[in-house]
């Protein structure tokens, strides 16, 4: 399909834009019904959504009946036609509903009717098929099994009965897109699952009991768990289903193969498993991750053991944030980040609650106030277009803002130490809460950052919790940046309060914020500062997701990053640094090489790594800007290690070191006019396989992007 051109782009995100049908058709199924005068429900997809029969000016059902197949997106929002704007909004609401497809050949004879319609039904959920006739044939494709025993046997010909294309998995045998593995006690079924699983095959592991039955986790290469990791996360399993059980079970794995075979499955098993339990003639369902415990394969560097509670729910989170190659599932929720409730998120601001008689504002602050206020502004604050429209100034995930401000005064005069809020709409400190003076030496001020973990997880769920601490490393990073434009340096530290009575009110906030780190501002002179040429910097800084081209070589990448590691003042912070492992893909002319990051700060041939191109059997990454960016810089870690040396505590402060150092090195290449884009999908398993076996342990814990500036059209 012919990309839209961004005069036609109907959200404004090129990869949502690539993935829309050029020449939508309703779906056939698809039946409009009228309510009333006002109201139409369009019965036949996956739901039966209502929509009014006006779109602003836009008669809705004269537009439905467009939507034949013949017109191309183009043609159906021309901006000389009437309600151009409202038929753009009308198309994306068509799509987010699962009922518009792209035109083709008719479904296979293969496949029935019913299952034709259904896939159709799902399209919109995944990332990979626009027509139906490329949903069944994805279908249709051979899956193997792996079991002998009594439930594998009911479940073969269950799938059959569905019309699916089941075979026997037969040793030397080319793998099949897809293998099921019934964990039945079949001798050597452990080893047959390890060799698909190295060779790229997909495999999803199925596991019954009397009353209970596992489905996944789906296993992908070298950076997904195992079937060693899945018994130690399920406990032990057996093939004692009784006889009356045996349908549902069948018939629920079905469900899943229909659409994990069809590449239109809504969830991801990669590192979870679902498991269905009877209790008292009552179905329930529950989800559960399964962490990467074990490294596929006889890598030199074993994941290290994590003997805490705390610390292997850590590894569990990562391990379930996993994304799964497109090639395998297919799925990525379009509409979560462009949902309204997300979009609203993204545009409430902190609100100001204090006493405005008592906050520090520019207009009554004194001369170290200013500069406080001046820096905290560059890292924490917003500016306004010429629109009127806030913009954040730090880069955000989801721009919701989950990085925010304190600052300690230990007001030496008045002998109090106060703890104040920034609220950057209005830009002031207001104050929150005061004791006795405490800290004697100690500096003036004390900028203090929160990551609001509870706003973020509200959008990201458990993966918000790094990412606020990420967040929070940017937040640094441009802290640092501001205070040596204004010739003053600045460390930040993940070090706790020494003050109990600060320390306390962290902590019983602590479900709602995450302290992150806190950096003293030194003493400063009353001399002006020349601001102009850094402010410059901060507002052309942009996310830009089309970074194709690269006019900087790799040695000036290195000194970029050199320059840009943070330099922890205390030992424990260094030895975070240590178990970095950054690796570096650089794509030129289609030909991609993989550097990684040496001790001495540069950055040589990766030895071993095949990366190459995106292709058919190597889909790098979930995200078009990261499959197609001419840099690609992956922060991989040993997380297990990590976790086992510092607890989870080092876990937090490496997330904030890993935000500061690709903050700082996202304002580099910006003095350079280059741009960049952080990415939160990168598929760890084919990275890792694609990378030498000693990386097998390793945790990618972000990923970035950055290349030079998409050229823009008049």
């Amino acid at each position: 399909m012919a990309s839209l051109t961004p005069r036609f782009a109907l959200t404004g995100d090129a990869e949502l834009d690539d993935a829309f049908p050029s020449q939508p058709r309703l779906l056939d199924e698809v039946a409009v019904a009228a309510i009333d005068d006002t109201r139409l429900m369009l019965v036949g997809g996956l739901g039966a959504p209502v929509v009014g029969r006006r779109f602003g000016a836009l008669d809705v059902l004269a537009f439905l009946r467009q939507l034949d197949g013949t017109r191309t997106v183009e043609e159906l929002c021309a901006d000389h036609l009437a309600g151009a704007y409202e038929r753009k909004r009308l198309l994306c609401w068509l799509q987010q509903h699962g009922l518009l497809e792209q035109p083709a050949a008719p479904t296979p004879a293969a496949l029935d009717a019913h299952t034709g319609a259904f896939l159709a039904k799902v399209m919109n959920q995944t990332r990979i098929h626009q027509r139906r006739s490329d949903a069944a044939a994805a279908f249709l494709r051979p899956v193997s099994m792996l079991g002998s025993g009594r439930f594998r046997r009911e479940l073969s010909l269950a799938l059959r009965g569905c019309g699916l294309n089941v075979v026997d998995c037969m040793p030397g045998a080319p793998p099949c897109h897809m293998t099921i593995a019934v964990l039945d006690g079949t001798t050597g079924l452990d080893k047959q699952v390890a060799r698909l699983q190295a060779a790229g095959a997909a495999v999803l592991l199925v596991s019954v009991r009397a009353l209970s039955l596992d489905v996944g986790p789906l296993l992908a290469n070298r950076g997904c768990c195992t079937t060693a990791c899945y018994r130690a996360a399920a406990g032990a399993v057996d093939d004692a289903c009784q006889a009356a059980t045996l349908p549902l079970w069948a018939g629920i794995v079905c469900n899943a193969l229909v659409l994990l075979n069809s590449g239109s499955t809504p969830f991801s098993l990669l590192n979870n498993f679902i498991r269905y339990q009877l209790d008292n003639g009552h179905l329930g369902c529950s989800t559960h991750p399964v962490a990467r415990l074990h490294a596929l394969g006889d890598a030199p560097h074993a994941i290290a053991a994590v003997d805490r509670p705390a610390s292997l729910q850590r590894l569990e989170r990562h391990s379930r944030a996993a994304v799964p190659p497109r090639r395998m599932i297919g799925v990525k929720s379009y509409e979560q980040h462009y949902a309204p409730k997300n979009i609203l998120a993204a545009k409430q601001f902190p609100l100001p609650h204090g006493d405005a008689g008592k906050v520090i504002s520019m207009a009554s602050a004194s001369p170290p106030q200013r500069l406080l206020l001046q820096l905290v502004t560059r890292a924490f604050g917003y500016w306004s277009d010429a629109a009127g429209n806030r913009r954040r100034i730090c880069p955000s995930g989801g721009n919701l803002g989950a990085a925010e401000c304190m600052v300690v005064w230990r007001d030496q005069s008045r002998r109090r130490t106060r703890l104040m809020r920034y609220v950057p709409v209005v830009d002031w400190l207001e104050p929150l809460a005061e004791a006795s003076l405490d800290g004697a030496g100690q500096a003036e001020y004390a900028i203090v950052c929160l990551a609001n973990t509870e706003k973020i997880r509200q959008k990201y769920g458990d993966f918000g919790l790094s990412l606020g601490l990420l967040d929070s490393g940017f937040g640094a990073a441009f802290l640092q940046a501001a205070a040596l434009a204004a010739g003053h340096a600045l460390t930040p530290t993940c070090q706790p309060f020494e003050a109990p009575w600060l320390r306390d009110i962290v902590e019983h906030r602590r479900h709602y914020y995450n302290f992150a780190w806190r950096a003293d501002l030194p003493c400063v002179s009353a001399a002006p500062i020349e601001w102009d040429r850094f402010d410059r910097l901060l507002r052309q800084r942009s996310a830009a997701r089309d970074c194709s081209e690269l006019d900087l070589a790799v040695p000036d990448i290195a000194a970029l990053l050199r320059q840009s590691r943070p330099r922890p003042g205390d030992r424990a912070a260094a030895a975070l640094m240590s178990s970095l492992h950054p690796i570096l893909v650089i794509e030129r002319a289609g030909v991609c090489v993989t550097y990684q990051w040496a001790d001495e700060g540069n950055l040589l041939p990766c030895p071993g790594s095949t990366l190459s191109r995106d292709g058919p059997d190597q889909e790098l990454l979930s995200q078009r800007n990261l499959s197609q960016a001419a840099g690609r810089l992956f922060m991989l870690a040993d997380l297990s290690r990590v976790l086992h040396t510092h607890g989870p505590a080092g876990h937090d402060q490496l997330l904030v070191l890993i935000g500061q150092w690709i903050g700082s090195f996202w304002l580099a290449i910006e003095s350079r006019r280059l741009r960049g884009c952080p990415a939160g999908a990168a598929v760890e398993s084919d990275l890792l396989t694609h990378l030498p076996p000693s990386c097998a342990h390793l945790f990618n814990l972000f990923a970035f992007t950055f290349g030079n500036a998409p050229e823009t059209t008049q």
